[in-house]
């Protein structure tokens, strides 16, 4: 049996995060997880407002990237859902991060701007993508290759 692809969009409760789910739940038949750090019930709600899909292709997981235990959680959640042996990544979209915008640079303080930099994995790894940031959790990207 071919193993069979999911989508992954975190995080999913606002903003570009929230619009990418809805438009992998709306223009593929594969399915989707999405993530928030809280109100996961509200997030999976705002995803499929008004989409005519099968609500069952979505699951919205607890993942907040300064907590190192919603990470594993995850994690773990994702093997149980997509068996490696049976399914692979195909796609993620991976946008975490707290900013903190300031209206100049004398309103920037240390603090803040350590906050934002320790949220945000997946920028410090512009040069090195998903596929090794997805890898450090154990999940490969794209089908495995033929025995």
């Amino acid at each position: 049996m071919a193993p069979k692809p999911w989508l992954l969009t975190t995080p999913a409760s606002r903003g570009i995060g929230l619009q990418i789910a809805r438009r992998l739940l709306n223009g593929t038949d594969l399915p989707v997880v999405a993530t928030a750090r809280r109100d996961i019930d509200s997030t999976k709600d705002k995803i499929l407002d008004g989409l005519d899909v099968d609500p069952s292709r979505l699951s919205v997981l607890r993942l907040d990237v300064t907590d190192e235990s919603t990470i594993t959680a995850a994690t773990s959640h994702l093997h149980t859902l997509f068996p490696l042996s049976t399914h692979y990544l195909h796609l993620a979209f991976c946008l975490p991060g707290i900013l903190h915008p300031e209206k100049s640079p004398s309103q920037i303080t240390y603090s803040t701007a350590l906050e934002t930099l320790k949220s945000s994995p997946s920028f410090l790894r512009a040069l090195a993508p998903s596929p090794t940031t997805a890898s450090e959790a154990g999940i490969p990207i794209g089908p495995p290759k033929p025995a």
